[in-house]
């Protein structure tokens, strides 16, 4: 049997919800099944937002001082998100955990300012 054929992979699919109003205010409620089923589409299982208070600094500053400062010793990935926030997408979740425990973290630039 001749097995050349191209592989088709399907991604799971998760419905669209309707966006319902709680007090004036779009609502959307998932089930934490979903939840977790979308983290794992998106691979997010171990990703962290963050938020810079006054501005940000270039991606490159961020891809050489996070992980020193934050003391990830895993892959990582990190990606501005939306408006002062950036997506750190961690391969380990001992690094996860690390991140996730502080509150907060002021990344210091190599030109001093801190962010």
């Amino acid at each position: 049997m001749n097995n050349n054929s191209p592989s088709t992979t399907t991604t799971p699919t998760i419905n669209v919800k309707p966006i319902t109003l709680l007090h004036g205010e779009p609502y959307l409620r998932w089930t934490e099944f979903v939840v977790s089923k979308m983290n794992t589409i998106e691979n997010l299982q171990h990703a962290i937002v963050g938020k810079f208070s006054y501005g940000w600094p270039d991606l490159d500053k961020l891809l050489t001082s996070i992980p020193a400062q934050c003391n990830i010793k895993g892959d990582f990935q990190i990606g501005y998100f939306q408006n002062r926030h950036i997506l750190i997408q961690l391969a380990l979740k001992d690094d996860f955990i690390n991140l996730a425990s502080k509150p907060a973290y002021y990344i210091k630039a190599k030109d001093g300012a801190t962010y």
